[in-house]
Order: structure tokens, then C-alpha cells, then sequence
């Protein structure tokens, strides 16, 4: 396969270089020339499949389509860096798609060359010096498949139907052990021409495969490039071609792995041990064996405990001084302990006001750097050994998704998630993030997942494997719950107290509603025990903080403060409305096992909800429960996917509503609404007690997956939710 040479010219020149501020930029500058010499030392021939200028006969309908797509790239050649090439060739078949691609986007950190080529033949270059920095979205047929920065848009001049836009990016950049790519070959838009090349060092295990589709990667040993675009006898290349893609249907609710042509593709070095699949390097196959993968990660461990001994003995003690003997306590004091103290010695307060003064660091960098997960390794391996020393039997746990499928069709080790098991307490441990607590699943287990458990603590030191299934969590376990008390004042805006509780994985929904930085969360760890040791500690903590918080300190947990109330204003703002915050407080974090729950209660004013016309007052009772997802008559039938209603899940409202003195209710009938199946439902009560209107809904996706077969009972459910999401309601005067 071959790409279409750019012109030499443009190496010769500096007017296509990225210029996003009006400013010549050298550094860019040199780093744009290298990328062409390297596409260039690349390409070699024009590629006769990107020469298409005409749609086929059954795709003139189609707003737009592509002429062509080619990836490629190279990797392992150059310490941990790679380099890639992305071209699309794109056909403008109506108004439409020349109103979409009038605006031209690119990523600043790639070179990027476009090319108009008019529907006479004349090709245009694109000078994208006079581009300007984008502060919106950026469309998703513009967005890059390996690159993820700041983009800029152009708008191109004399756009018409007709018209072809090619265009070119090349980059570069770092990968972090191994590198993986997955994507769908196709989407909504057919594809006459797509390639997808890896060069790869032959001494790099490879997993790949492909679904869906009959393309499959075609293997050319010592035929690859290095990093520097020269031919090398020590690089394989790994190469896909297709053609005649056609679009896929877009469908609510669709599952990829249905009937998407699906391509996924790791290539891991030898030096990354942990994911290395074998003795010998170089090995290729088409998927992951988990048992060989969970045996390499506990080996991994096993031998990589001294890199975290040093935390482990400043742990260790801690935990013995509680002089827990329940193994399920003694695994959780390790868990919290472990989560606190690691994100408390890079977040917390303390470090934060350090790398303030010490290293110039802004609030703004330590709050935006704030790390969710704590990396899985770190928390294996010392999580593990703590385990271990209080001789807690627990197991090394590797499981796939029932969202990926089965873990005999798993390619990247994206699809394997990691943890530890420990029988005694009849509990799995994830690695931690900020939200969780132990009795919590990660947000991308709870459709179910299969796997390979090994033990870390067996009498005879051998190593045993066996299957385990994680089944898939009930919707009651992951609830969001909202009680809001709304009367109505003289201005006729609605004055509301409203009290939410999140559990499972609907607190991270919520993370700008926990408090950011290290308080609570030392606190928390502290609040499960209840022994008087405990109690004394938690005090001289909180004197600490209360003596400590002056200067920088208390600059820095102002600065804190003032985001978690930024976040608090933003979650209760609504479109064309104005909503005014009263007050708010944190009752819990939903970070322990003893308050498990985040809960958080607000009072705020909003304006547009209720609107008097004449002597009455129409309200628009149905937004309180927010926007609901409504399904477009042209989805209703015909199906030909299955549904993916997404993690199981309910969402709960409950209303008093304190009618004005004088007026009386009606339209309260409509309210009522009940629709259920298997999969899903929506029932909403309403009752009127004295001047009270007592109103509760309930939304709840009761299993992730379901057939296409039931997509009719599936739509009244989603129907019902929007119908009482536009209810109202009017208060008439008596």
C-alpha cells in the first residue's frame, strides 16, 4: 500500500506551517519539515487509491462520503516515541456537508496539509497560517484518531457541492509501555477506500484481530519503516486494506460489537514485563490468554513488592496499632489506608502548599491535575504485600466486561481490568479512586465480567488459577435520589431545598461536588473507627488543620472552596433559565464503608418554571426531573442492532410542592404515568394533600443489554419519561 507524496515544494516553503498566533513559531516550524521529510521518505509513489474524484451509483445519496482513509504507523524504532500519518479524502455531495466542512479543524500539535481539489480538476493548497484557536467542540469527523490536544479551525473560501477536501496530518509522540489502537472501520458514512499500516520492531509481541468484517491484517516481515521513514529489515509491518464500507445505521442504544467492523491492535515490548506475553519476544497472535496474562501480573508483583516496601513499612504499623482481627477489617484498614495515603501524599493539603512554594505549581495545575484512580500496579503490588504481611489470603483478579464480550475474544489489555480478591471478607478490591468505596464496582464491571483469579498466598506456593464471573450489578445498588421541597414566591419563581443521594458509580457524576483536596479525606479514613486511639487521633488532626489554616494555607483551601462552589452552581443551572444560588453543604463524600452515599443538600431560586397568564399560573412541572432522552420516529422500528441501555442504573425524584394560597391545582391526572418491562421503566405517582402536591417518578434501566426484539416495549418506556418531562401543570385561581 502507498500514500500519495506531498509535493516537494512545501518542504521548500514555510507558508503551510501552522501559525496560530500570528507569529512565526521555529520551533513548529522545524518540527513540520521533519514531518514531511518523513512522509516523504515514506510515501515514495502517488497513491492510485486516493485518485477517486466520483461517489458510486449507490451512494449518491449520502450527504458526504470518503474517498479514502489511511492510518499509518510507526512504532518501537525510537526509544518510547512513535510517529503516525492520518489522510482522509472527502467528497461533498450536497449543501449540507458544504455548510459542515466550511470550517476546516486541525489538532496544533500535528502537521497538517489540505488540498481543495474543485469539481473541474483544480487543485487548491490551503495556507492554514490565518487559523484561530478553536474554544468549541470539535466535530467528530475531524477528530483524530491517536491525537488528543488543542485544535485550531479555518474557514475555507468558495466551498462547493462537488468539491473534494483531502487532507493530510502527520505527528508525533510519546507511548507509555506498550501502545494499543482501537476503532470501527466504518460509522454513519460509507467508505469506498481504508488502509491501516503498523511498522513495528520485530522483537514486540502483537495481538490483532478484527470483527465484523472479513479484512483481516496481512503480516510483511522486515518490510516495515523506523522512525525516521528509512526501510529496516528489523521492522514488521502489519497491513489492512478495505473497500465498499458501507454506513452503518445510526441507532440509539447501539452496541459496537454487534455489527460495527471492528479493528484492535497492541504491539507491547519486551521490556514492558508485566504485559510481556512469553519467553520469546516477537510472539503474534490473535487475542489475549488471561491466564498467562494474570499469571505475568502476579509474577510481576511478586518480584516488584521492594519498589513499594518502603511504603509498606510506613503502613504496616498503623494498621497493626488497631489490632484489628477480622480479616475483612484488617483488608479495609489496608484499602483506605493505602488510597488515603497515597492520595493524600500527592494531594493533600500539605504537599499541595509544598509544590506551591517550593516549585511554583498555580492552584490551578494542582486541581486540574488531580488524579481520580491510583495507578493499578502500585496498588497491587502494595495492597498485596500489606495482605500478605497480616496474613490475609486474597487472590490477583484479571477480568474482562461483558462490554468487550467474552475474554477469549479480549486483544488489548484495555479490556482487562485488575484487582484482588480476598475470600475472608467476600469481597473484591479495585484499584481506588476518590468516589469509591470497597463495597462500590468500577463503573465498567457493573454489565458483568468473566476471568482468571490467582492465589497470592497458598500454603504450598504454588500458583492455582481459577474462572471467576463477576454478575452483573442490580440498578439498586447505583441511585441517584432526589427529595427537592418547592414552594413558589411572589415573583412567581420557584424557591426549592432540594437534598440528592449518589451511590454506586452515579457518584462520579459528582466529582466537582466532593470536596477536592486532602481534609475529608484523611478524616474519612479516620471516621471508620471508632476506638479511642482513633478518636484522639482525629482530633489532634483537626486541631492541626485548624491552627494550620492561615497564609498560603488557608489562600490555597479558599481556592478549594471556591471551586466546589463553582461546581455546585453548575450542576444546578439550566438552559434559558436563571438560577440563583442560595446555599449548599456536603453532609457526606461517599467515600468510606460507613457512609458509603454522597449526599449533598442545596437551596438555589429558579426563574422560568412557573409563568402567570392572566389571572392563572401555568407550571412546567415535568423539568424538574431534567431533560429525558427522546426517540426520533424514524428510530422506532426496523431495528437491526442490539440495545446497550448502559449501566444499570435509577434515577428517583420526589416533589412537595406547596400550591399559593388562592389557586387550586388541575391537570394533576396526567401525571400518573406506569410503563415497565424487563429491561426497563418509568412510573411517576402524584397526590394532592391539602395545598401539598406530592410527586414521585422513577426511572430505572434494570440490565445493560437487551434484544432488538424488544425495542418497541423499550420505546414506550423511553416515551412515557419524556412525556412527563414536558407535563404541566395549571394553578388557577380560585
Amino acid at each position: 500500500m502507498k500514500f500519495g507524496k506531498i509535493a516537494v515544494l512545501l518542504l521548500l516553503t514555510t507558508s503551510f506551517c501552522v501559525n496560530l498566533y500570528g507569529q512565526i513559531d521555529k520551533k513548529k516550524q522545524k518540527q513540520d519539515l521533519k514531518n514531511l521529510e518523513f512522509y516523504n521518505a515514506i510515501i515514495g509513489t502517488n497513491d492510485k487509491n486516493f485518485e477517486a474524484t466520483t461517489s458510486p451509483e449507490a451512494w449518491k445519496d449520502e450527504s458526504f462520503i470518503f474517498l479514502g482513509i489511511s492510518t499509518y504507523i510507526t512504532v518501537g524504532t525510537k526509544g518510547d516515541k512513535y510517529r503516525g500519518i492520518n489522510r482522509k479524502r472527502v467528497l461533498l455531495q450536497d449543501k449540507s456537508a458544504v455548510e459542515k466542512f466550511a470550517e476546516f479543524y486541525f489538532q496544533n500539535s500535528e502537521t497538517t496539509v489540505l488540498t481543495v481539489v474543485k469539481k473541474n480538476g483544480t487543485e487548491i493548497n490551503i495556507d492554514l497560517k490565518e487559523a484561530i484557536k478553536v474554544t468549541t467542540d470539535v466535530p467528530s469527523y475531524y477528530a483524530g484518531r491517536f491525537q488528543s490536544s488543542e485544535s485550531s479551525k479555518l474557514a475555507i473560501p468558495n466551498l462547493e457541492i462537488g468539491d473534494i477536501l483531502d487532507y493530510t496530518s502527520i505527528y508525533n509522540d510519546t507511548y507509555n509501555g506498550r501502545i494499543s489502537y482501537s476503532d470501527v472501520l466504518s460509522a454513519s458514512v460509507p467508505v469506498l477506500y481504508q488502509s491501516l499500516i503498523f511498522d513495528v520492531r520485530s522483537d514486540f509481541d502483537i495481538n490483532k484481530n478484527t470483527f465484523n468484517t472479513t479484512a483481516k491484517f496481512k503480516f510483511l516481515k522486515g518490510k516495515g519503516h523506523d522512525y525516521n521513514g528509512k526501510l529496516d529489515e528489523d521492522v514488521n509491518r502489519f497491513e489492512l486494506e478495505v473497500g465498499g464500507l458501507e454506513a452503518q445505521k445510526d441507532e440509539p442504544f447501539s452496541s459496537t460489537l454487534d455489527n460495527e467492523p471492528l479493528v484492535k491492535f497492541m504491539a507491547i515490548p519486551s521490556a514492558d514485563r508485566i504485559f510481556h506475553s512469553g519467553k520469546d519476544p516477537g510472539l503474534i497472535r490473535d487475542n489475549l490468554v488471561l491466564d498467562d496474562l494474570v499469571r505475568q501480573v502476579y509474577k510481576y508483583e511478586s518480584e516488584s513488592n521492594l519498589f513499594f516496601s518502603q511504603l509498606v513499612t510506613m503502613i504496616k504499623p498503623k494498621i497493626a496499632a488497631l489490632k484489628l482481627k477480622d480479616p475483612k477489617k484488617i483488608a479495609d484498614a489496608c484499602y483506605y489506608y493505602l488510597r488515603d495515603y497515597l492520595m493524600m501524599m500527592a494531594y493533600g493539603p500539605e504537599m499541595a502548599v509544598s509544590s506551591v512554594n517550593n516549585y511554583g505549581y498555580t492552584y490551578e495545575k494542582i486541581y486540574h491535575g488531580y488524579n481520580n484512580a491510583i495507578d493499578e500496579n502500585a496498588f497491587l503490588s502494595s495492597f498485596g504485600s500489606l495482605l500478605y504481611k497480616f496474613y490475609v489470603d486474597a487472590e490477583v483478579v484479571g477480568v474482562v466486561s461483558k462490554v468487550f464480550g467474552e475474554p477469549d475474544v479480549a486483544v488489548t489489555h484495555g479490556e482487562v481490568y485488575f484487582g484482588m480478591y480476598v475470600p475472608a471478607a467476600k469481597t473484591y478490591y479495585w484499584p481506588p479512586e476518590r468516589d469509591r468505596t470497597t463495597i462500590d464496582t468500577p463503573g465498567i464491571l457493573l454489565s458483568g465480567a468473566k476471568g482468571k483469579a490467582i492465589n497470592i498466598l497458598d500454603v504450598n506456593k504454588k500458583i492455582k488459577a481459577k474462572n471467576i464471573e463477576i454478575p452483573a450489578a442490580s440498578s439498586d445498588s447505583n441511585k441517584e435520589d432526589n427529595t427537592m421541597k418547592v414552594k413558589i414566591d411572589a415573583d412567581n419563581n420557584i424557591v426549592v431545598s432540594q437534598k440528592t443521594l449518589n451511590s454506586g458509580f452515579l457518584k462520579a457524576n459528582y466529582f466537582g461536588l466532593i470536596e477536592q483536596f486532602g481534609d475529608d479525606l484523611y478524616t474519612d479514613f479516620l471516621s471508620m473507627y471508632e476506638d479511642e486511639e482513633t478518636r484522639i487521633k482525629l482530633e489532634e488532626y483537626e486541631k492541626k488543620l485548624k491552627k494550620n489554616k492561615d497564609g498560603i494555607y488557608k489562600n490555597f483551601l479558599d481556592k478549594s472552596d471556591k471551586n466546589f462552589s463553582e461546581n455546585v452552581e453548575k450542576w444546578i443551572e439550566e438552559k434559558e433559565r436563571k438560577v440563583t444560588l442560595d446555599s449548599f453543604e456536603l453532609i457526606s463524600s461517599g467515600r468510606t464503608s460507613l457512609k458509603p452515599v454522597h449526599e449533598i443538600e442545596v437551596n438555589f431560586t429558579s426563574d422560568g418554571i412557573v409563568k402567570k397568564i392572566g389571572p392563572n399560573l401555568f407550571f412546567d412541572i415535568g423539568a424538574l426531573i431534567g431533560s429525558q432522552f427522546q426517540i426520533e420516529e424514524k428510530y422506532k422500528s426496523n431495528r437491526i442492532t442490539n440495545i446497550d441501555l448502559g449501566k444499570p442504573r435509577i434515577f428517583q425524584y420526589a416533589f412537595e410542592i406547596e400550591l399559593p394560597e388562592g389557586y387550586r391545582a388541575e391537570g394533576i391526572e396526567n401525571l400518573v404515568k406506569s410503563k415497565e418491562n424487563a429491561y426497563c421503566s418509568f412510573v411517576s405517582t402524584a397526590v394532592l394533600e391539602g395545598n401539598l402536591l406530592k410527586v414521585t417518578t422513577a426511572k430505572n434501566y434494570k440490565q445493560q443489554f437487551a434484544p432488538k426484539e424488544v425495542w418497541p416495549s423499550i420505546n414506550e418506556v423511553l416515551d412515557e419519561a419524556y412525556k412527563f418531562s414536558q407535563e404541566k401543570i395549571v394553578l388557577k385561581k380560585k
